[in-house]
């Protein structure tokens, strides 16, 4: 952990989301029951996973892809098909570079590289996370900068994933980026004051479902 509490990971190799299989109960609730499908690069760094999670995308549902750029385990082709098969994306900064590099021509400007690349692949909505400087969020009719205060970072874990699920919730509900990124930075600042990466109680969840009500 630095100092500001943010994490650095080992990404072990042979871990369980690399052998993830297709079997019959994850297709019929990908067929029956899903309106919206989570899913990210790291986890197709592995063949298997890979053609799993590849062998879910297509169907008449929407799609939310969370871009992991971590040490080699990534390649062009596989952004390139996420990009091109999700309705919303999500990545840090440093990763918006990266891709900048492999898909854009000219030179890196966070607010006009995320917007070619955007427009580039017909992208719904997407979300450049700025660490303790907020999110930026695009979407065909605008751009959203915002950056909730923290009174007190206790632990930055599970952050990102607290963001991404509103953005989810939003997205599906159709509301306006601004209040989607209002309500996903306040959660994944909720979740930062916190030890770990889910609350004890579901006092942070109740909130948060009325504000999403209201």
């Amino acid at each position: 952990m630095d100092k500001n509490g943010n994490p650095t990971f080992d990404v072990i190799p042979n871990c369980a989301y690399d052998f993830i299989d297709l079997n019959p109960k994850i297709s019929k609730l990908i067929e029956s029951d899903t309106s919206l499908l989570y899913f990210g690069t790291l986890a197709q760094r592995s063949g298997m996973s890979q053609k799993t999670i590849q062998s879910l995308l297509g169907k008449n549902i929407k799609y939310f892809c969370d871009i992991n750029l971590r040490a080699n385990y990534y390649s062009k082709e596989i952004l390139d098909d996420c990009f091109k098969k999700a309705n919303v994306i999500k990545l840090n900064e440093d990763e918006l570079k990266i891709v900048s590099e492999l898909f854009i021509t000219r030179s890196f400007e966070l607010h006009s590289s995320a917007d070619e690349l955007r427009r580039k692949f017909e992208i719904d909505l997407l979300s450049i996370t700025l660490g303790e400087g907020g999110a930026l969020l695009i979407d065909k009719f605008g751009v959203n900068d915002y950056k909730y205060s923290i009174k007190k970072v206790v632990d930055t874990v599970g952050a990102g994933d607290a963001y991404s699920a509103i953005l989810c919730l939003g997205y599906l509900n159709k509301m306006p980026i601004d209040r989607i990124n209002f309500l996903a930075n306040k959660f994944a600042a909720s979740i930062c004051s916190i030890e770990g990466a889910i609350p004890h109680s579901d006092e942070i969840y109740e909130n948060f479902k009325e504000e999403i009500k209201n």
